[in-house]
């Protein structure tokens, strides 16, 4: 549908433009108006099971339509989980929209993220179902005419060249791969690792496109290199945080401080300048993060600094976990204090025994406690790393987080 074709109020169809009436339904058109369009920047998501006509040749087709709709379900959830908005099932091709109706700061990223996300669900499917589906991905960023008018009634949600070139590129990556455009490699060649590949030479195209190939992750997710140049206009907040600082040390107490601003006005780049701050006087930042994507669980956060001042790697198995957390439970916990201690907080990190754990909760005569004796734990730690060394916290972008997260930063605070 084009900007100037006119949509009917009464069913929603489209009309050529001049009509008196609709052609669908017959109501007058006098006060109908164009949709509403707008131009955005999007990232345009493509998936495509490779081979897939050969594997549904002579196949039965129940078997073939319960094998697309586990493929369907896992990449809705993956792209979804993510921030995008899935358009469209093509066969077993998917396509999503990263940026409309909604756009964020990084949605380029969040479309890579999601397609790699995608190619490593459907190994997993694979071992879990004993499938052998091998799929392709491909991630293109750049201007679209966005209609939410359009999209309710099956229409495209994004109209471009940068679908078009979306799905050029998705024909030629290399199965269980995932291939940026250039403006999508530019979005995010901090965050993502990625091998230059020759121009692929796309139907339709006058020249070449440039191409390359995602590797890795190479940042955490919403991480971003930060600028060494010198702060300047901060002079009073650093003067702030440092007295604020030197009370903790001085005092051997914690304090909160909340930075609040709108996006990039400078906030994680001074929370480095105080973690710079912390290290030099001897003390150690421990930090934990409140993710706008990916798993969001309970006290995700207190999990992450946890692992953090224990020293656990995200690779470590569950038994160097269990053994260094409970290492530094016996260093900074009083001993009538550290099997509980322990208990709970392996909890938190997901790493309790199954014959501690009955539907998420440590077995207990009185479950209702539990979640009270969580809290204290998580209230107590904080100050047992005080009494070892001095510590920052630092736990950036809680507003992405829930409300329990802060009450319970707040209490963790407060003098008993």
């Amino acid at each position: 549908m084009t900007a100037v074709e006119i949509q009917c109020a009464n069913c929603g169809g489209t009309n050529p433009p001049g009509a008196r009436f609709c052609s669908s339904c017959g109501a007058a058109l006098g006060d109908a108006v164009p949709p509403h369009e707008e131009r955005k920047l999007v990232s345009v998501l493509f998936v495509d099971l490779v081979g897939s006509t050969a594997r549904a040749d002579k196949a039965d087709p129940e078997d073939v339509r319960d094998v697309l709709q586990i493929y369907h379900r896992e990449a809705k959830q993956c792209i979804e989980q993510y921030g995008g908005v899935l358009e469209k099932f093509i066969g077993d091709a998917v396509m999503a929209v990263f940026g409309a109706p909604v756009a964020h700061g990084d949605d380029a990223e969040r479309a890579v993220r999601a397609g790699l996300r995608v190619l490593e669900g459907i190994e997993r499917l694979n071992a879990e179902h004993q499938l052998d589906l091998a799929a392709r991905a491909a991630v293109n960023t750049g201007e679209a005419l966005v209609s939410l008018e359009h999209a309710r009634t099956g229409g495209a949600l994004a109209t471009g060249d940068v679908v078009n070139t979306a799905a050029r590129l998705q024909t030629a990556a290399p199965p269980g791969r995932l291939v940026v455009g250039i403006e999508t490699y530019r979005a995010t060649r901090n965050v993502i690792r990625y091998a230059e590949l020759e121009p692929v030479s796309a139907k339709g195209k006058a020249d070449a496109v440039a191409a390359w190939l995602a590797v890795e992750t190479s940042a955490a997710p919403a991480g971003r290199p930060l600028s060494t140049t010198p702060l300047v206009g901060r002079d009073r907040e650093l003067e702030l945080l440092q007295s604020v600082w030197s009370r903790s040390v001085d005092d051997h107490r914690p304090h909160l401080v909340s930075l609040i601003g709108p996006p990039g006005i400078g906030k994680t780049r001074l929370c480095r300048e105080i973690s710079a701050l912390v290290e030099e006087s001897g003390g150690q930042t421990l930090r934990g993060r409140c993710l706008p994507y990916e798993e969001k669980a309970g006290y995700q956060s207190f999990s992450r600094v946890v692992r953090h001042a224990c020293g656990i790697l995200e690779s470590d198995p569950p038994a160097v976990v269990r053994s260094k957390l409970e290492a530094t439970v016996r260093e900074l916990i009083p001993l009538d204090e550290r099997a509980p201690t322990a208990r709970h907080l392996l909890l938190l990190l997901g790493v309790a025994s199954d014959d501690e754990v009955s539907n998420g909760r440590l077995r207990r005569k009185r479950p209702s406690r539990s979640s009270r004796s969580l809290k204290r734990r998580r209230r107590r730690s904080p100050r047992g790393w005080w009494r070892r060394s001095v510590h920052r916290l630092s736990i950036p972008r809680v507003s992405w987080t829930s409300p329990a997260v802060t009450r319970c930063l707040w209490r963790s605070l407060q003098p008993r």
